[in-house]
């Protein structure tokens, strides 16, 4: 009997197949999770490319590989790249600077890094990459993570909190949806 290879459709994997040939005892599910990546490091890890830029996959992958192989060398740098939130700021609450500030104390940037980047990041203070040294302000404030901090934050700005533990707006101010 031949090889008989079946598609699995599973969402969050580029391509998923079962192969198996009851005539010698094989069977085997193969998952791919992206196909443009495999090729890029199989030919880093024979020497069939000298440089890998912009690599989109794992970082911890890369690290490892370098680990293993002493022909491979990682080197990291920062890049200019960066993700935000960009809030509104005609509007309450994102009128209110210590609104911003407590939500950025109440933001866990460390948990960020480690699980959405896997370390391969800096924490941002400014729009200003630490990487453009020349432009780069290290004298802004730095708003660590601590809720507590946070809820003082608000607190001495006039917010509130019902007897359900919603915030309130301060004294006087409202929200008006137009």
């Amino acid at each position: 009997m031949a090889l008989k290879v079946t598609d699995i459709p599973i969402p969050g994997y580029e391509k998923v197949v079962m192969a198996e040939d009851p005539s010698i005892g094989f069977k085997s599910i193969i998952a791919v999770h992206d196909t443009t990546l495999g090729p890029a490091l199989g030919g880093l890890r024979t020497g069939e490319i000298n440089f890998l830029a912009n690599y989109s996959g794992d970082p911890q992958i890369l690290a490892k590989m370098a680990q293993d192989n002493r022909s491979i060398t990682l080197v990291s740098t920062m890049d200019v790249g960066m993700r935000f939130l960009a809030f509104n700021m005609r509007r309450p609450p994102f009128d209110s600077a210590a609104f911003r500030q407590a939500l950025n104390m109440a933001t866990n940037k460390r948990a960020i890094r480690s699980v959405v980047y896997k370390n391969f990041a800096a924490i941002a203070d400014s729009f200003v990459s630490p990487a453009l040294e020349f432009w780069y302000n290290a004298e802004l404030p730095k708003w660590e993570y601590n809720i507590g901090a946070a809820r003082e934050h608000l607190a001495k700005a006039g917010f509130q909190w019902d007897r359900d533990g919603r915030l309130l707006y301060p004294q006087g101010k409202t929200e008006t949806l137009k």
